[in-house]
């Protein structure tokens, strides 16, 4: 499995400089996030800044949205999505680990 730092050395080509890219470091996301990038990067002249979380939420920076004005955003509005159920399952997984529950 991989980190955030090198899930960003492989997608190097496609972050923009000077940026944190990927931030979130569940190795689910990580894992999903790779999946969805092998498709992204064949995208002529995508990039991505940062892949985060705001207000407890996923948030993806990126240029999709310019590339394709009609269905950029929906695909990140659903990777985000998919994300955020990620990121319930784990912190519900980590709640129960800290319970002794698991």
């Amino acid at each position: 499995m991989m980190n955030t730092s090198e899930f960003n050395e492989k997608y190097k080509d496609f972050l923009v400089p000077s940026e944190s890219g990927l931030e979130i470091a569940y190795p689910c996301i990580i894992e999903y996030l790779d999946q969805i990038f092998t498709e992204w990067k064949t995208v002529p002249g995508f990039n991505y800044s940062k892949i985060t979380t705001k207000f407890g939420l996923a948030r993806i920076y990126c240029n999709l949205q310019e590339l394709w004005p009609l269905s950029g955003n929906e695909l990140v509005y659903q990777v985000e999505e998919r994300i955020n159920l990620l990121l319930r399952i784990e912190r519900e997984i980590d709640i129960r680990k800290q319970k002794g529950l698991l």
